[in-house]
């Protein structure tokens, strides 16, 4: 948080080992610590005498859904999040406002060489896209067919309507893009010491349906790296954040 009872006004992106033994209720409660999102629980109160008593402590971190299957903490409403996972990862995004994310590993079946995979992906994104996103992925189909696969998973669940009938009526092709500054991999340490793994790599931004996208690539080996070495086999992933202002800072965080 920037100060006690205040939202930080950055987007924190939490990526895990989609196989480290932790539940997706312990992965969260982890990020929003590190993050310095949400709050404590409270466990003690005045009893009638004006005495110390403990009382029962609210599960603060308790999940639920909407009717469209959104999830929230009922007991946190100013505290957004979202959630994807893809190939070795489960990914998390923290904000004060409403977001979405979404994270997809870079994927060809056996058999394809890429131009092969390429050609699939063009063909998938005629049926399923927008005809203004299937003609911007036309011109360099291996990676943005995955930055835009990404952005539309990340918007629905900003939105929280979910995959729909409108999943391809709507376009969120980049009329101009915003590239951020290139950063570098370091090592952040949380208030209580621990060293958490950090990496803010060149972002692609821009704008459509009203609402601002921030896509990141990242390598599996990097990833791994960064976590010690735990995640040995090399792939690409493609990264993307919706949310409402453009001047939120986004930062990504590889956590052990």
């Amino acid at each position: 948080m920037d100060k006690k009872g205040a939202i930080s006004s950055a987007v924190g992106v939490f990526v895990f080992v989609a196989e480290d033994g932790r539940t997706p209720q312990e992965r969260l409660k982890e990020a929003a610590r590190v993050g310095g999102y949400g709050r404590e629980a409270a466990g003690r109160g005045a009893g009638p005498d004006g005495s110390k008593v403990m009382r029962p402590e609210r599960d603060i971190w308790r999940i639920a859904r909407t009717e469209r299957g959104k999830p929230y903490f009922p007991e946190q409403p100013e505290l957004f999040f979202s959630i994807s996972h893809s190939g070795s990862f489960w990914v998390c995004a923290f904000a004060g406002a409403p977001v979405g994310v979404d994270v997809q590993k870079h994927v060809k079946k056996a058999w394809e060489s890429e131009k092969e995979a390429a050609d699939r992906f063009e063909r998938m994104a005629d049926r399923f896209f927008h005809p203004r996103e299937a003609c911007w992925v036309k011109e360099e189909v291996y990676e943005r067919f995955f930055r835009i696969w990404t952005a539309k998973e990340s918007y629905v669940k900003y939105t929280g309507d979910g995959i729909g009938a409108d999943f391809g009526k709507i376009s969120l092709a980049p009329a101009a893009s915003i590239f951020g500054a290139e950063g570098q991999e370091g090592v952040r340490a949380s208030e209580d010491g621990e060293e958490i793994a950090h990496l803010n790599r060149k972002s692609f931004r821009w704008k459509a349906e009203d609402t601002w996208f921030y896509s990141k690539e990242f390598l599996e080996e990097e990833a791994g790296s960064a976590l010690h070495g735990c995640v040995p086999v090399s792939a690409k992933y493609t990264l993307c954040v919706c949310c409402k202002e453009a001047k939120k800072t986004v930062n990504i965080y590889f956590m052990k």
